[in-house]
């Protein structure tokens, strides 16, 4: 079981871009109660906390799991779980990889830690499975059938 999680440079990013934001909201907070601008609060500073927290949470929430069987994403709400024999349709794009079938989709995308090797590693786990549509740009899905022969 390998589990990923974002990449260094995009986690600091975050934390600091919405620690700011909930910093923000807080002063804001103290300086619109103070001026009597209630409306102002609610209609600007409540949504900017609530989003900034819950980008928070989901930063250090965010995981995506590969096992052998399956590859699942967890996020805010509930997991997203994608069984290999499952998957239908894999699209390919220059930074991008989308994993759908059985009702669910998973991206990979270039803000992910390793996200080169998740890919590499994911078509080559795919490669064994026939019944796999592959989509996307050209030069993707050609480096993708060279380096693995096909899906």
């Amino acid at each position: 079981m390998k589990r990923i999680g974002y990449s260094v440079g995009i986690k600091t990013f975050l934390i600091v871009a919405l620690t700011g934001g909930i910093v923000l909201s807080f002063w804001a907070v103290l300086s619109y109660l103070e001026e009597g601008a209630l409306y102002l609060l609610v209609a600007i500073v409540l949504p900017l906390f609530l989003f900034c927290t819950l980008g928070l949470w989901y930063t250090f929430k965010f995981r995506l799991i590969i096992t052998d069987d399956y590859i699942e994403r967890q996020g805010l709400l509930k997991p997203t779980k994608l069984y290999f024999e499952k998957i239908r349709q894999v699209c390919l794009y220059e930074n991008v990889m989308i994993l759908k079938g059985g009702g669910a989709k998973i991206r990979i995308t270039s803000d992910l830690q390793d996200q080169r090797e998740v890919m590499s590693h994911l078509i080559q786990v795919l490669s064994g499975y026939s019944n796999i549509k592959m989509r996307g740009t050209i030069k993707a899905t050609e480096i993708a059938n060279t380096e693995n022969h096909s899906l």
